[in-house]
């Protein structure tokens, strides 16, 4: 395969870059706020002498070419980037300092454009060697084109004084609820409690083996795109999309799963299917069974979604992944538990960069069963990582009856909300209804 011989670079920018920063330290002050990283210059020699620049002015110490080479040689570094003469020779110039962010600019188009042809040829590389799934390099092709492409962030991005801040917090006060654009959840007690998932929120839902988790995300998804017309999407690594669909089909009908299953069906039942499907054609709800789901897979569908087409149900605003123990990171962790974190981390930045609310579900350890209350705590996440951290809200789900059939509560199941970052924890109780595949509040 040919590649370029030289990447995208401006070294004349580069060097009037640097020359301004070392004779000025509010032109130096004025480019890193602009969002020039060292690793912006094509030079090493650039990268290492704006480096120490930077880490000068961090110190609170003047920066010249004298004090930037004293840093340098601290490092190890003056010889391999001129020393003295060379940095001398960088101040030379005429130019004003205010003329520093436009040259940097300059700078950073250059190292933009170097990152897109460099993520292209590691992409075509896969592709040539036949490696990685089709949609995950879609996915990174994408990925890449959009961070060489996007605006450069800059210090004063979130910079802002309080009361420049104040009308926007009061305008969403002002707004309805029906105006908001968070995702309202299954059980009227739940979705008091929360007021629904934000944009950009990742709600973890955790539980033993057959405690709900399943039916639970497919109630949300069913409450979200059936009854409020959210485009949502199902991503399962467990089961396949016709067992999905069958879950559903048979929680909107109320037609009995086994029933169902063991095609019993008489007439009665099927005209509660028939108007289960009506209600369920039209509904934004996408399935994705990949058992080999990844977050670059995540990514690549979401943004198929985002793109405007005839017949598709338009950017989704709830994902639901089921579940985070079944899915891998592309790279090499060094264990599963850094894994783990990997992937919960990359969904909470696919939450903020898609503006959608994620349901994550979550497998817990054994830790509920060798206590003598089975109540789940949130510590009993399996190999947790970051995921707590990373979340905004964290439900864990118990069911008395699968640790004890003759319990007196059989039947019901109780959605504990372990963490809220945006309000209060506490605990919803709901009917579980298992033949019917879902749950039903109890106030509802």
């Amino acid at each position: 395969m040919n590649t370029p011989t030289e990447f995208p670079h401006d070294i004349p920018s580069e060097k009037v870059v640097l020359g301004l920063c070392l004779i000025s330290k509010r032109a130096l002050e004025d480019v890193a706020a602009h969002g020039l990283l060292p690793e912006d210059f094509y030079r090493p020699a650039h990268q290492a002498i704006y480096e120490a620049a930077r880490h000068l002015v961090d110190m609170g110490k003047p920066v010249s070419a004298e004090s930037v080479n004293a840093e340098l040689a601290r490092r190890g570094e003056s010889v391999a980037t001129g020393g003295i003469l060379t940095l001398i020779e960088l101040t030379e110039n005429t130019l004003s300092p205010a003329t520093a962010v436009y040259y940097a600019n300059l700078v950073i188009n250059q190292a933009r454009l170097r990152r897109a042809l460099q993520g292209a040829i590691r992409a075509a590389q896969i592709a040539s060697e036949g490696r990685g799934d089709v949609d995950e390099l879609i996915g990174m092709i994408a990925a890449e084109m959009e961070a060489a492409t996007a605006p450069r962030a800059t210090n004063d991005d979130e910079f802002m004084a309080l009361g420049d801040i104040i009308p926007n917090v009061v305008d969403l006060l002002e707004k309805p609820d029906e105006a908001t654009n968070a995702v309202p959840l299954p059980y009227g007690d739940l979705d008091a409690l929360t007021a629904g998932l934000e944009p950009g929120e990742v709600m973890v839902v955790a539980g033993r083996p057959g405690t709900g988790k399943t039916t639970f995300a497919q109630d949300a998804v069913r409450h979200a795109a059936i009854r409020h017309n959210i485009p949502s999407v199902f991503f399962s690594l467990e089961m396949s999309k016709e067992e999905l669909t069958l879950r559903v089909l048979c929680a909107e009908s109320r037609v009995p799963l086994h029933t169902m299953k063991s095609r019993l069906l008489d007439e009665p039942d099927w005209e509660r299917i028939r108007d289960a499907r009506k209600r369920i054609a039209d509904a934004p709800l996408m399935i994705d069974a990949n058992p080999y789901t990844t977050t670059a897979h995540i990514r690549a569908r979401l943004r198929g979604m985002a793109r405007p087409a005839p017949g598709k149900p338009g950017p989704a605003r709830l994902v639901v992944v089921d579940y985070l123990q079944l899915m891998k990171h592309p790279g090499r962790p060094e264990n599963r538990q850094q894994e783990v974190s990997d992937i919960s981390r990359e969904l909470k930045l696919i939450a903020k960069e898609f503006g959608v609310g994620i349901i994550l579900l979550a497998q817990l350890n054994r830790g509920p069963e060798q206590r003598q209350d089975k109540r789940p705590m949130v510590s009993d996440l399996r190999e947790s990582g970051s995921v707590e951290q990373d979340s905004d809200m964290v439900v864990l789900l118990f069911r008395e009856d699968v640790y004890d059939k003759e319990s007196p509560r059989a039947g019901e199941q109780d959605i504990i909300v372990g963490k809220h970052r945006g309000g209060p924890t506490a605990e919803v109780t709901v009917a579980f209804q298992g033949h019917y595949c879902c749950a039903v509040g109890f106030g509802d």
